[in-house]
């Protein structure tokens, strides 16, 4: 799978116009990917229900679209090059033994659960705009 990076310019007037040189690709092999979630999303605790890998990476899928999603409006505690996916995880992660099955099933997704991560989330708000703010990471909400 390649995605395409785009670069953009601002001429002198602000406008902002597609770069016209060649754009490279970014290129990952889905299986290597894959491998790595195996590993990235293996449980550290005892389960309720037998693991799959398959459902977490389903679930996986289902989290990164708080990070970065036309869709769902941008949740502010959640930038991507503070590391919110891997924060994420995390979140499931702590929260998965004490759920009774996967956050994902069959295209559908558990509320509750959904609910119970993002109350997660909302615990470490705080800390995640105060270490913005020492940080000096620029945002479209400070």
């Amino acid at each position: 799978m390649a995605a395409e990076r785009q670069k953009y310019r601002n001429d002198k007037y602000g406008d902002s116009r597609q770069d016209d040189r060649p754009k490279p690709y970014i290129f990952f092999h889905i299986n290597i990917l894959r491998e790595y979630l195996t590993i990235d999303l293996a449980p550290t605790q005892r389960l309720r229900f037998e693991w799959d890998i398959e459902r977490a990476i389903d679930d996986w899928i289902f989290i990164c679209y708080f990070v970065g999603n036309d869709f769902l409006p941008h949740m502010p505690s959640l930038e991507i090059r503070e590391g919110a996916i891997d924060r994420l995880v995390l979140l499931w992660k702590e929260a998965l033994p004490t759920f009774d099955g996967y956050v994902t099933h069959d295209g559908n997704c558990d509320i509750n659960k959904v609910c119970q991560m993002m109350d997660a989330l909302g615990l470490v708000e705080d800390a995640i705009f105060k270490e913005r703010i020492k940080s000096n990471l620029p945002s479209t909400l400070l």
